[in-house]
């Protein structure tokens, strides 16, 4: 009722017709009819049907409906006439010869009176909107097929009558979720305590939990690592997992670190070359993270993951060689540590000074959602 009281404003202000007008001036024969040459069709015929059909409708000399035209009524001299109706209507116009000149269908002439009449709703029993942008929403049926949080945008907690959501849907495909990055950065901007999201769905993919606790690890090489050939890429083997500081990432190898989810990864570590050469000599070192995702059947070099050192060195020289920089990968990618040396008597060592001396080093910690 309220839509139909707007349409009825509406109406008043555009029409500026009485309330209890019966029939609706037929705006276009008011209007004046141009031939296809831009003459008016002076003396011309209008006839008259139910939209769609052959059946003759009348149209009526004023508003109250009560006097017909015939058929067909004749336009003045200037190509007009003064008609009114009601609902929908086919016009075939044609000239004083009777010559069709054009055909017009499903014209509408529709009263202030014949809208406040109409028992259906205009706009239909549901509204759907494509794009919704509101401050405060309340809805006592609501369905969202998706939700998104857009670029610049950030969900600090999603709630239904008050109760946290804490299951929205399962996902099904890696590619349904354009905007699901964007909401698992906006989720890791907040403390665990500021939220309770289990499996969430946005765009019909499930955000991962996991993520929210931001994966890290931390793997160190204690034991001397000797290179038994120079001039070739060696994985570094570690050893010693720093338990404390590992969750969500694991060691599957020796020499193979399994990055569980699809993230942006920091990685940031060292390397401890000793020469054990003789004094004077110019030996080359350099480490490189490699990375696979296709497990483990083909690795490729991180760019920006590289270090290099090559000068003059003295006897049992140590040194620290590190390394920092990230890599974006999907779900269940390997990383590895890789030292290539010019001459064998280059060694990884750590420095019996320290408390806790360790050959190599590599500290991971998940950035954030990827999508890729």
């Amino acid at each position: 009722m309220l839509r139909k009281t707007l349409l009825l404003i509406l109406a008043l202000i555009w029409c500026a017709s009485p309330l209890m007008a019966d029939g609706a001036l037929i705006q276009f024969l008011a209007a004046g009819l141009p031939s296809l040459s831009s003459t008016v069709i002076s003396g011309g015929q209008v006839y008259a049907y139910a939209a769609g059909t052959t059946t003759p409708k009348s149209i009526y000399t004023t508003n109250a409906l009560t006097t017909a035209h015939p058929q067909p009524a004749r336009l003045d001299t200037n190509g007009r006439l003064l008609a009114y109706g009601e609902g929908l209507y086919k016009f075939v116009i044609k000239d004083v010869a009777s010559t069709t000149i054009f055909t017009v269908d499903n014209v509408e002439a529709r009263s202030i009176q014949g809208i406040f009449d109409d028992p259906t709703d205009p706009f239909g029993d549901t509204l759907t909107q494509t794009t919704l942008a509101t401050t405060n929403l309340t809805a006592t049926i609501a369905t969202i097929d998706s939700l998104s949080a857009p670029v610049g945008a950030s969900i600090a907690s999603l709630t239904i009558g008050g109760t946290p959501i804490i299951g929205v849907g399962t996902g099904t495909a890696a590619t349904h979720a354009v905007n699901k990055a964007q909401l698992d950065a906006a989720i890791l901007a907040y403390t665990p305590a500021s939220y309770s999201i289990t499996n969430a769905m946005i765009a019909s993919q499930s955000v991962n939990p996991r993520l929210l606790d931001l994966d890290y690890a931390k793997f160190h090489r204690v034991a001397t690592f000797t290179l038994t050939t120079a001039s070739l890429w060696t994985d570094v083997e570690w050893d010693t997992t720093v338990v404390s500081e590992t969750s969500g990432i694991s060691l599957i190898s020796p020499t193979t670190i399994q990055l569980v989810d699809a993230a942006h990864y920091k990685i940031t570590g060292c390397t401890r070359p000793r020469w054990t050469g003789d004094a004077s000599t110019v030996a080359l070192v350099a480490s490189r993270i490699v990375y696979s995702t296709d497990g483990g059947s083909t690795w490729d070099e991180a760019r920006c993951l590289q270090a290099i050192s090559g000068r003059e060195h003295r006897e049992n020289e140590v040194g620290t060689l590190p390394y920092h920089g990230s890599i974006s990968v999907p779900a269940n990618a390997q990383v590895k540590l890789q030292v290539q040396v010019s001459n064998v008597s280059m060694l990884l060592a750590g420095w019996p000074g320290f408390d806790n001396p360790v050959a190599a080093s590599i500290d991971i910690q998940a950035a954030g959602y990827y999508n890729p």
